[in-house]
C-alpha cells in the first residue's frame, strides 16, 4: 500500500496542496486538518460514518482556534461517505486515520491512482525535530510510555506524550519539546514509511487485532515495523522474556538494550528480588520497587524498560526513582475504583487482549470474581483456561463474546453469561463475597456496546459506586 515514491521534502511545503484525509475523527481527523488548515493546504475529507456525526466533527474543526484564525479563504471538499473515488486524482496526498482499515475500497482507488499514502503518525513525524521515543508491544504501551515522559518530567525536560494514547502526534508539531514520547499501535505501523523512532520500546507481541491484520504472523510483522528505518545511531529496547520481540529485533542494525523478569537471563536490565538492576557500559544502578503502587509482575517489565532508556539519555538514578516510587496506574489499567461491603472493585477496562486479562490474573492472590466479553477480535480464549483457574471463584462474560468464551475456557466453577454489560456487573456485585475482588479485565474490545474501553471502565465505576446490586 505505501509503495509510491513519496517526496517529503516537496510534501512538507503544504501551501496551495490538494491533502485528503481518510478518516474524520473527532481526534485524529480533527486535529490533522486544524494543522494543515495553519499552514495554507486545502482539504478532501472522506468518511463514511454518519452524516451528523461528521458534521459535529466539521463544526468543532470549523470553530477551533486555527482556522478562525486563518488569514485567507479556507477550501474544505468534503465527500462523506461516497463511493466515487474520481476526486483521489486531484490531491498530493492521503493520510489515513488509524482506525480506517486498509481493506477499505478508497484505499485500492488511491493504489490505483498511484497517490502517495501515510498515516498520521508517519506524516507527523516529517515535522519533528526533537527526539523520538516510541513504545510499542501489545500490552503495556500506555503505562510505560506515560511511565517515560514523567520520568522525563522529573528530569526537567519539556515532553510530549501522545499518539495511540491523548493528543495525536500531529499535536507536538511546532512546539518546543526536548523529547516527544508516543505510544505506537499496529494501526499505526501499518502505514509508516520513513517514522523513525531515535529509541524503539517493543515491549511484547501476542495475539491481538486478528480481526484486521488477518494473521497473527502479519500483526507481529507490523508489530516489527517500530525497527524498519532504525540505523546503528539508534537505540531499541526489548523484552529479552518475549521470544517474538527478541526475533523481530534481532536482525536490525540498531543498538540493543535488553530486560528480563528472569533472573537467569543474560539481559542488561534485569529484577532481582524487589530490585531493578541495571549493567550498561560503565552504569551499574539499582531501584527499588517495594513502595510502587503498580500492581503485577508485568508492570515490572514496564518499569524496567523506563529504565533502559533513562540509562540510554543519561537520565540520574535518584530522578528515576523518583519516578518508580510515585507511580500512578493509568486510568482503566488495573484501578481500585471502589470497596464495598469488604469487597474490592478493581476497573482494567483498557485490558482487551487475552494476554492482559493473564497479566492481571497473576496480579492477585484474593480470590477473584472475574468480568469478561465485549466485541470479539477473533482472539483464542482458550488461553485463559490456565489463568482463571489459578484464583478465579467465578466469570461473569457479557456480550458478542460471551457463549464463545464460555465454551473456550471451559471453567469448572460459576459462568454466568448476559447480554448486557451492566447486568454483567449486577451480577458479579451479587455473587462476590467480602474478602473478594471483582475484577473488569475483558480480554475483548469494548466496541460492541461503548465508545471505547474508557466509556466501558467509566460505566463499570459508576454503577459500582453507585451500588446497583
Amino acid at each position: 500500500m505505501l509503495a509510491v515514491t513519496i517526496d517529503k521534502t516537496n510534501l512538507t511545503k503544504l501551501v496551495g496542496k490538494q491533502i485528503g484525509i481518510v478518516g474524520f475523527g473527532p481526534r485524529t481527523g480533527v486535529a490533522l486538518s486544524r494543522f494543515l488548515v495553519q499552514q495554507g493546504a486545502n482539504l478532501v475529507l472522506y468518511d463514511r460514518q454518519p452524516a451528523a456525526k461528521l458534521q459535529a466533527n466539521l463544526q468543532q474543526l470549523l470553530q477551533s482556534q486555527e482556522v478562525r484564525q486563518a488569514d485567507r479563504e479556507l477550501h474544505i471538499h468534503k465527500v462523506f461517505a461516497d463511493n466515487d473515488f474520481s476526486w483521489i486524482s486531484h490531491v498530493d496526498l492521503l493520510i489515513a486515520s488509524p482506525g480506517v482499515p486498509l481493506s477499505e475500497p478508497v484505499f485500492a482507488a488511491t493504489k490505483a491512482a498511484g497517490k502517495p499514502l501515510v498515516g498520521e503518525i508517519e506524516f507527523s513525524s516529517w515535522f519533528l525535530d526533537a527526539p523520538i521515543v516510541a513504545v510499542t508491544g501489545t500490552n503495556g504501551k500506555t503505562t510505560t510510555a506515560g511511565l517515560i515522559a514523567q520520568m522525563l518530567k522529573n528530569w526537567n525536560k519539556r515532553v510530549f506524550l501522545g499518539g495511540n494514547i491523548g493528543i495525536p502526534l500531529v499535536g507536538a508539531i511546532g512546539k518546543n519539546f526536548d523529547y516527544v514520547v508516543v505510544e505506537v499501535s499496529s494501526f499505526q505501523l501499518e502505514t509508516i514509511s520513513s517514522f523513525c523512532a531515535n529509541i524503539s520500546i517493543l515491549l511484547n507481541v501476542s495475539e491481538d487485532h486478528l480481526d484486521r491484520h488477518q494473521s497473527l504472523a502479519n500483526y507481529r510483522r507490523l508489530k516489527g515495523n517500530i525497527f524498519l528505518n532504525q540505523t546503528s545511531h539508534h537505540w531499541a529496547v526489548v523484552n529479552a522474556d518475549d521470544a517474538t520481540a527478541m526475533q523481530l529485533a534481532a536482525s536490525r542494525p540498531m543498538r540493543k538494550l535488553c530486560f528480563s523478569t528472569q533472573t537467569d537471563n543474560t539481559a542488561a536490565v534485569k529484577l532481582q528480588a524487589e530490585d531493578i538492576c541495571l549493567e550498561f557500559g560503565d552504569k551499574k544502578l539499582h531501584l527499588q520497587t517495594q513502595s510502587c503502587p503498580l500492581l503485577g509482575k508485568h508492570n515490572r517489565s514496564n518499569l524496567m524498560a523506563m529504565a533502559a532508556v533513562g540509562a540510554i539519555l543519561g537520565v540520574p538514578v535518584k530522578v528515576m526513582q523518583q519516578t518508580v516510587d510515585s507511580a500512578k496506574p493509568p486510568p482503566h489499567r488495573l484501578e481500585r475504583v471502589a470497596e464495598r461491603d469488604g469487597v474490592v472493585y478493581i476497573n482494567d477496562s483498557k485490558s482487551t487482549t487475552v494476554a492482559s486479562t493473564l497479566q492481571a490474573l497473576c496480579a492477585f492472590v484474593q480470590p477473584l470474581v472475574l468480568i469478561l466479553g465485549g466485541s470479539d477480535k477473533s482472539a483464542h480464549y482458550q488461553m485463559l483456561r490456565d489463568g482463571v483457574t489459578r484464583t478465579t471463584r467465578a466469570i461473569v462474560a457479557y456480550g458478542e463474546t460471551a457463549a464463545r468464551m464460555q465454551q473456550e475456557i471451559g471453567f469448572s466453577g460459576p459462568f454466568h453469561t448476559t447480554s448486557g454489560f451492566d447486568d454483567a456487573v449486577r451480577t458479579a456485585m451479587q455473587m462476590a463475597k467480602a474478602g473478594e475482588i471483582v475484577l473488569l479485565s475483558p480480554a475483548a474490545s469494548s466496541l460492541d456496546q461503548f465508545r471505547d474501553y474508557v466509556e466501558r471502565g467509566d460505566r463499570f465505576t459508576a454503577l459500582v459506586k453507585g451500588g446497583v446490586a
